[in-house]
């Protein structure tokens, strides 16, 4: 069923926003796109609608299968086996609207074939795998704080919430869309929702934030410079090694290199069982390639 599969996979290069998959434009609608903080991923199945770009990787049939499994797992992610992909993964199938036809049944087969496999593969050699979470990751740096500030009310900070809520800190919410927000508070009554652009944002006094959403740095140091009790920065965003904020010596910034260095030693002791969990994709990928479909009356008959 999956043999025409074709993933059109590009890394993201260091930037504030999402892009636009701009070097693969595709022109028929059977095709379904997952943009992640690091990765777009265009999904679909070998039709001549594709235009390819230089820089694009491109999987078929079988590898396609592989690479996309593997994502899901986190076995692409720079934390190892991290959850929030997998969380990312769930809600796109949610969202998506498969198209109609022949086409379309084949679309959520996949997807649905991808989420079952990836719950093997993680619930056998990916359970436990040390400090898997960005919020487990975060937790060990707020060491006595007292007010703390999350910049973001996306996935990330959904994913982290749990560790983070129970950090014995006051905790705000600084979000762009107040829905969002609003539907945080609905599972923890404790955050304190506010607006970017509301005066709270210039008053509010934390001695440590977390960045988890795409702002400019003159953004943020203009903040920090309304709010001296600053002790620490945490930030998540992707490209913050490559343009660091200036926020002066007496406020520690923790970067995202900082927190994947953290894990180095952990990655080392656990690489045996990464490396069981490709063995077994593989195998999961042979059965799923192995399967042959009837159609009598070709492709129509499975969406009657």
């Amino acid at each position: 069923m999956f043999e025409d599969l074709v993933i059109v996979h590009h890394a993201k290069q260091n930037k504030m926003k999402d892009l636009t998959f701009s070097k693969a434009k595709v022109s028929s609608a059977s095709w379904i796109h997952w943009a992640t903080c690091l990765r777009e991923i265009q999904v679909g199945i070998n039709d001549n609608s594709l235009i390819i770009s230089d820089s694009a990787e491109i999987f078929n049939g079988e590898k396609a299968y592989g690479f996309f499994l593997e994502v899901v797992c986190g076995l692409h992610s720079p934390i190892i086996g991290e959850t929030e992909v997998m969380g990312q993964f769930k809600n796109l199938i949610e969202q998506t609207q498969f198209p109609q036809g022949p086409s379309g049944h084949v679309m959520r087969k996949l997807f649905q074939s991808i989420l079952i496999d990836a719950k093997i593969i993680r619930t056998e050699y990916l359970k436990d795998l040390g400090s898997r979470t960005y919020g487990s990751l975060v937790r060990k740096h707020l060491r006595d704080t007292k007010t703390l500030a999350i910049l973001g009310s996306g996935q990330l900070v959904q994913e982290m919430l749990p560790w983070l809520i129970d950090a014995n800190a006051e905790l705000n919410i600084f979000c762009r869309n107040q829905k969002a927000g609003l539907k945080l508070k609905e599972n923890y009554s404790k955050l304190l929702i506010r607006g970017f652009n509301k005066p709270a944002f210039q008053k509010i006094k934390a001695d440590t934030i977390v960045i988890a959403a795409p702002l400019e740095n003159s953004k943020i140091e203009n903040w920090f410079l309304k709010n001296t009790e600053m002790k620490r920065v945490v930030d998540l965003r992707h490209n913050s090694s490559q343009s660091p904020l200036n926020l002066g010596s007496k406020t520690e910034v923790i970067v995202l290199h900082d927190l994947y260095s953290e894990l180095s030693q952990t990655d080392n002791e656990n690489s045996n069982r990464v490396t069981l969990a490709r063995s077994h994709i593989q195998k999961l990928i042979e059965n799923r390639f192995k399967k042959t479909e009837l159609r009598p009356f070709g492709w129509e008959d499975l969406c009657g």
